[in-house]
């Protein structure tokens, strides 16, 4: 039982650091640029098809029986796929404003390097190393902002070229009186980013202070495995006391793991991984003490009044040592550093959203 457990508390780890990971990525702007894109083709073809219509109908060239279902067809079709288009627009909306964050903090970042280089802090080759991993952070976001901002502004698939590989001869092939269906062309490969950034220097391990939590609870919560977690009065001259790894092996992965979990953790410089691995470990970590503290040994209900008395002095002769306190204690803490962190991400977006807002009223 103890060996399948393990291999799912493992499962449960991997899957945690892989969200985590997942999470710190920006999502790619080439699947909704090429949705853009054809859609403003199919978008700029009925448009043309209901000219190409209404013409005919000024000529008589077709019955009204026709006209009026064939012009309400494709007057539905345009309003669909400008909702469409003002679906994605809203999405691109919202990369816009998560790439701004990101530039924000890299341009912050950069100005508090090259003040710990002026004061001394900060070694210059240090300096150079993290200088060069943020410029070239700031120019890629600099260089997805411009794009989102130009696939927000356009009003064509003219426009929009460039993202899904269709020419400019293509588009201007809409322009003619018979119009033919775009070709199928395969989106690009989105950009994504590499693995999460680290803090550059130690000192940035002090602020936020959630961080700093999330590191000491990480070490404390493995050092609780070595600690006694109980212990019994003596009998007979011999008293006996238990550490977290006596209790199960369980115990003794999941304190490691999460541990070293947390660690990681607090030296991720993005807030939304570090917060997610927070609450990840701390979780696992109660969950696995609780799986095997509700698993033990069971005492009968019905005992006589010798056996009940024989359980209660057995139960006055164990003590919960501080070692099993201290796990808990730790557990909750590496989780509570992880609610603290998602609660500045989510405190970051609503301040952007009202400094948004206010700007359009104003």
């Amino acid at each position: 039982m103890s060996i399948y457990f393990l291999i799912f508390l493992f499962i449960v780890v991997i899957a945690i650091i892989v969200a985590a990971v997942r999470s710190s990525r920006p999502r790619g702007i080439a699947k909704e640029a090429k949705s853009l894109q054809d859609i403003s083709l199919l978008k700029e073809e009925t448009e043309k098809y209901l000219t190409n219509l209404e013409e005919l109908g000024q000529d008589d060239s077709v019955s009204q029986e026709l006209y009026g279902p064939m012009k309400e067809n494709y007057q539905r079709r345009i309003a669909q796929a400008a909702a469409e288009i003002a679906k994605i627009k809203n999405s691109l909306t919202g990369e816009l404003e998560g790439r701004q964050r990101d530039l924000e903090a890299y341009e912050l970042e950069l100005n508090r390097l090259s003040l710990r280089l002026k004061v001394g802090e900060l070694p210059l080759k240090a300096y150079l190393a993290s200088e060069r991993k943020l410029r070239k952070n700031t120019r890629e976001t600099k260089s997805e902002i411009e794009q989102i901002k130009r696939l927000l502004a356009a009003e064509s698939s003219v426009e929009v070229r460039g993202y899904g590989g269709i020419s400019i001869g293509k588009i201007a092939a809409l322009r003619v009186e018979r119009v033919t269906p775009p070709p199928k062309v395969a989106p690009k490969a989105p950009q994504v980013r590499a693995f999460p950034s680290f803090v550059s220097s130690g000192s940035d391990l002090l602020a936020p202070k959630t961080r700093l939590l999330g590191i000491i609870a990480g070490v404390v919560l493995i050092i609780t495995i070595f600690l006694k977690w109980a212990s019994t009065k003596p009998i007979l001259g011999i008293s006996l006391s238990f550490s977290g790894s006596d209790f199960s092996t369980a115990i003794f992965a999941a304190a490691i793991a999460c541990g070293v979990i947390a660690l990681v953790a607090g030296f991720l410089a993005q807030p939304r991984p570090r917060g997610m691995l927070y609450i990840g470990a701390g979780a696992v970590a109660l969950i696995t003490f609780l799986v095997i503290w509700l698993s033990g040994p069971s005492v009968p209900v019905e005992l006589s009044e010798f056996g009940q008395s024989l359980q209660q002095e057995l139960l006055e002769m164990v003590t919960i040592r501080e070692g099993l306190y201290l796990y808990i204690a730790s557990a909750i803490a590496i989780i509570a550093s992880g609610v603290l962190s998602l609660r500045r991400v989510l405190k970051s977006k609503v301040v952007t959203q009202e400094k948004s807002f206010t700007g359009q009223e104003l």
